[in-house]
């Protein structure tokens, strides 16, 4: 098999796809990426004083998640993913909540169990999540809890997102949580030697400004130089795919053009003291937070990896046109503090060394009721040209098994229409 395959995006879709096509026996694969390394989303970056990576945006791997467990077996791996068991809690009501204590309200724990354990998600899209949370739960439940949740995450959106979202979210959720031994970008580095050796090029600070089509397959031009292909795989967002795949049935583009995003901002903070003590995953209940996550990292990872200094992400979700997402690092730290304060009151502002602002777009797809109907395919009615991202794999959501899981998709439905 000697085609020429370029896949734009090195995201763990595409080392995923680009990983089980060498396997198949693919050669001449090219990876063209517009950033200086490789992960995507899950990509990150090290300190000087810092003996492992951190991941640009909070990250974590459920034991249930058996796509990304088998790669890394695959990879001869698995020894550098360990698993534990840090605290979940809510932060509602001036107080922190630990998940654990809401099973004591069988009615705020049990429909949410009998939700958990249905097997299909298909009876379930049609259905609002919040109309579902509302009807089953107790009303102080809903209100405290997942109504400010629904709100803090998808905005305007809130109302509209379907139960078989909020399913997904909880089906494969496991207490042990998993992360990989240097972070996430130690894992993406690992795989993209791997791909390497077995003969896979990688051109990095390659932004894609224009695809065409010719005679035998597709021309991708960036801001560096000019490429031919037969097989051309897109893993980048959909609506940058679509802008660049012209070409595509204007039907398909109407079509898969009515899905809408958000975009992800996540502050970092290194303290000298922790923030808050124990608890890992903060979920935010309270509405009137700039951000909807507190993730402790330190308190899932040994501190001692990143110069003994406390990590934690906060996180939110947003659109182009919330005044937020415009806000530069130091004006939005100025925003958050004061909430900080509010769930440690006895923080100094001294206490805090550093801090990070990352920002993508287009991370995610706002998976309203009736989603299937838009969800785009892999393969496209154009010979040779694959689409693979984030707005495929519903109905799951966003997290490095899927993606891997997506990855291996998009290469067995190259290998079946060879």
């Amino acid at each position: 098999m000697t085609d020429k395959i370029l896949i734009v995006g090195a995201g763990f879709t595409a080392l995923s796809t680009a990983w089980e096509l060498v396997k198949a026996g693919y050669k001449n694969i090219t990876i063209l990426e517009k950033d200086k390394l490789v992960g995507g989303l899950s990509a990150g970056w090290q300190e000087k004083n810092w003996r492992w990576s951190l991941d640009k945006h909070y990250r974590h791997v459920f034991n249930s998640d058996t796509k990304l467990k088998n790669l890394i077996q695959e990879l001869g791996l698995e020894k550098k993913l360990v698993f534990s068991l840090p605290e979940s809690a809510f932060w509602t009501d001036k107080e922190i909540i630990s998940v654990f204590s809401m099973l004591k309200n069988p009615r705020a724990f049990w429909p949410i169990a009998q939700l958990k354990l249905k097997k299909s998600w298909q009876p379930l899209e049609k259905i609002r999540a919040t109309s579902w949370l509302k009807k089953n739960l107790d009303i102080n439940t809903f209100k405290t809890y997942w109504e400010p949740l629904f709100k803090g995450k998808f905005g305007k959106y809130q109302s509209q997102i379907s139960l078989a979202w909020f399913w997904a979210r909880i089906k494969q959720r496991t207490i042990k949580l998993g992360y990989y031994q240097g972070g996430f970008q130690k894992l993406a580095d690992d795989l993209t030697q791997k791909l390497v050796k077995k003969g896979v090029n990688f051109k990095f600070q390659q932004t894609v400004k224009q695809i065409g089509r010719t005679n035998h397959g597709f021309e991708v031009i960036t801001n560096r130089q000019r490429f031919r292909t037969d097989k051309l795989i897109v893993t980048i967002p959909l609506p940058e795919a679509i802008d660049l795949l012209w070409f595509l049935p204007e039907k398909l583009r109407k079509l898969w053009g009515k899905i809408e995003f958000l975009h992800c901002q996540t502050l970092i903070l290194a303290t000298a003291e922790p923030i808050i003590d124990k608890v890992y995953w903060l979920n935010i209940s309270d509405s009137n937070f700039p951000f909807v996550g507190l993730m402790a990292h330190t308190n899932f990872v040994d501190k001692k990896y990143y110069n003994n200094q406390h990590i934690t992400y906060l996180g939110k979700y947003l659109t182009e046109k919330d005044p937020l997402w415009h806000l530069n690092k130091k004006d939005l730290l100025t925003l958050y503090w004061p909430f900080i304060k509010r769930i440690n009151p006895q923080l100094n502002r001294k206490s805090l060394k550093r801090s990070w602002l990352f920002k993508d777009n287009f991370t995610q797809p706002v998976v309203k009721t009736n989603y299937s109907s838009l969800k785009p395919t892999i393969s496209t009615p154009i010979s040779n040209l694959y689409i693979a991202n984030m707005a495929h794999i519903y109905p799951w959501d966003r997290g490095l098994n899927y993606a891997i899981g997506l990855g291996k998709q998009t290469a067995e439905k190259i290998i079946k229409e060879d």
